[in-house]
């Protein structure tokens, strides 16, 4: 009797189950992205296998860079039902695109004229927007000056102000306007010029309205390497243990890069990693309160800040067990205001903006919403949904004695990552660990 042996079956390991309370399992996905044409990339530092596959793969896809606007934290408006005044608006801006034309039928005179505008609400008026003038010329005859200008949100009416440069007063006051056309005015010259423009804007109320600047992304690459004896596996299983790697060493990775920002300091991404600008330090003049405390102060900060959203608190996971009322929801943990709690993996516990702390304190930090995008990317996500595994091959991938290695394989996974948040709320308290 002949038995037929097949090869070993190796039955590749179960993937430890990944932390679920990180910044990966607790933030928001952008709506919106844009992907710009040019790649800024700097993939110098690669070897040339590796930057040649990069360059197979760039296409369409967000690894070059994306940009979006960020949402600002305004104050729900509480209006006058009569005249929609309030003491909660923000400012109008000044009208902009002024253009001016010459027109027939009024009486002005050959000469040069200047024109400004200001938008109206019921609170006030705006300052007047960029000046513009015009050289009227009528063979000796009189004329008209025609102006149109860019609308203003929530502007109702206009003011136009006008005529000799140096010698402006208020002409007009036009509007509203059909949305489907642009504001303008005519100046035939039969009005005389009153009122001076105004210096100061008066159409907003009290309250802080600030908009955030646009937000500019590059991810990076997520690398884990794999080194093992070429014996007892099969290629699949060098790859699976490659892409386990990547799987569960991603967390910290992207958190430390948010919270540092070392690579895009060293390579001068427009990153918005946390700790490149100022935050609120909350600490207490009396020194670092107890994690208890410290998650007190940021939930109160957090309920007084833009619209009183939701947001984050970042802490160290030797904290968590010292957070009051934090409860688990699916991947998330809550405080008792529904702020998302984030005992990072990746957070060192420390922010140049708040100082050092000692051995003995750590820094817990509130911010609204964060946005992370960690995924597979190129042609090949199709095949690796998970991450590209370098090289392709098992042969690639031996090493049978160079170097110093002998029957060693070297598999490399990697996938697309970034973090990223608004800006509009930063605060920090240093507290003092348990012992």
């Amino acid at each position: 009797m002949t038995y037929v042996f097949g090869p070993p079956v190796v039955v590749p390991a179960i993937p430890p189950q990944p932390p679920q309370l990180t910044l990966i399992g607790a933030s928001v996905k952008p709506d919106n992205t844009t992907d710009p044409a040019s790649s800024t990339a700097d993939t110098s530092g690669l070897d040339a296998a590796l930057r040649q596959e990069l360059s197979q793969r760039e296409g369409p896809m967000w690894i070059r860079g994306f940009t979006y606007a960020p949402e600002n934290h305004y104050a729900v408006e509480n209006r006058d039902p009569q005249d929609f005044t309030s003491v909660d608006l923000p400012a109008l801006p000044a009208p902009s695109g002024l253009q001016l034309s010459q027109g027939t039928g009024g009486t002005l005179a050959d000469g040069t004229y200047k024109y400004e505008v200001t938008a109206v609400n019921a609170n006030g008026e705006t300052t007047p927007g960029t000046a513009v003038s015009i050289t009227v010329s009528a063979g000796g005859g009189t004329a008209s000056v025609i102006g149109s200008f860019d609308p203003v949100e929530d502007g109702d009416t206009y003011k136009v102000y006008g005529r000799i440069s140096g010698s402006l007063g208020l002409i007009a006051t036009v509007g509203p306007f059909d949305p489907d056309n642009p504001p303008s005015f005519t100046d035939t010259g039969s009005v005389s010029p009153g009122a001076t423009p105004p210096v100061s804007n008066t159409t907003g109320g009290v309250g802080p309205y600030t908009n955030l600047p646009t937000v500019q992304v590059q991810p990076w690459i997520i690398v884990a390497a794999d080194f093992c004896s070429t014996f007892g596996f099969e290629a699949r299983d060098f790859k699976g243990r490659a892409l386990r790697l990547l799987e569960n060493a991603q967390y910290q990775a992207v958190e430390r890069e948010f919270w540092t920002g070392a690579l895009a300091q060293a390579k001068g991404y427009p990153n918005n990693y946390l700790t490149s600008s100022s935050a609120v330090d909350l600490t207490p003049g009396s020194g670092a309160p107890s994690v208890a405390r410290g998650q007190q102060i940021l939930q109160d900060y957090l309920a007084t800040q833009g619209f009183g959203g939701q947001g984050m608190i970042h802490c160290q996971p030797q904290t968590a067990p010292n957070l009051l009322n934090a409860r688990r929801v699916g991947n998330l943990l809550l405080d008792v205001f529904d702020n998302i709690i984030v005992p990072g993996v990746g957070y060192p516990g420390t922010a140049a903006s708040i100082g050092t702390p000692s051995a003995t304190t750590a820094v817990m930090f509130a911010t609204d919403l964060v946005c992370t995008r960690v995924e597979g990317q190129g042609r090949v996500s199709l095949v690796d949904p998970d991450g590209h595994v370098y090289p392709d091959s098992f042969a690639e991938a031996v090493y049978r004695g160079e170097a110093g290695f002998p029957n060693r394989v070297t598999f490399r996974a990697e996938k697309y990552g970034c973090a990223y948040w608004d800006g509009a709320i930063q605060a920090g308290v240093r507290v003092t660990l348990a012992t």
